[in-house]
């Protein structure tokens, strides 16, 4: 068996230290795997793994004047998203693009990016190791990496202007 073991809120970006994970092992299958010492059943062994995070900036340009409550609700919505992501899985573009249309509607023009931060002295900007960006502005994770919410940004003519 092997789980990945995230709180909501309680660990930056969801994810616990090493040594609480090292606890919840031992406590789920024992300090000596497959002899029952711990909840699960004799013969049973397995992994509770650490995600590495990757933190990453959700950059929306919409086309005119969304008001503040659309706005927040739009961020809202985009933090629920990252919450309920799981390692590994891949985020696209589009998902936050749907999001902004239920709220604005479809007729709006409007879009969302992704920007990986914190690796900004690396050549790319982002690392390859971690994440393949598609042309899309997808974003791939990597095994065992779980992308996090850092900021929504929302820029346009009179907002703040999207890094290249």
């Amino acid at each position: 068996m092997e789980f990945y073991v995230l709180f909501d809120d309680a660990f930056p970006c969801g994810i616990p230290p090493q040594h609480v994970v090292d606890d919840i092992t031992d406590w789920l299958f024992g300090e000596h795997q497959g002899y029952g010492e711990g909840q699960v059943e004799i013969g049973v062994c397995g992994k509770i793994y650490t995600p590495v995070p990757l933190m990453v900036d959700v950059y929306i340009d919409i086309e005119g004047c969304p008001s503040s409550a659309e706005k927040q609700i739009i961020e809202d919505q985009v933090t629920a998203l990252f919450k309920r992501i799981c390692p590994s899985m891949p985020l696209r573009a589009k998902q936050v693009d749907l999001i902004i249309a239920s709220i604005i509607g479809a007729e709006i023009n409007a879009s969302a990016r992704f920007v990986v931060v914190g690796y900004e002295d690396q050549i790319p900007p982002y690392p390859r190791d971690l994440v393949y960006v598609s042309p899309c502005g997808d974003l791939e994770p990597e095994c065992d990496v779980l992308p996090c919410l850092n900021d929504v940004i929302f820029v346009g003519p009179d907002m703040k202007k999207p890094p290249c």
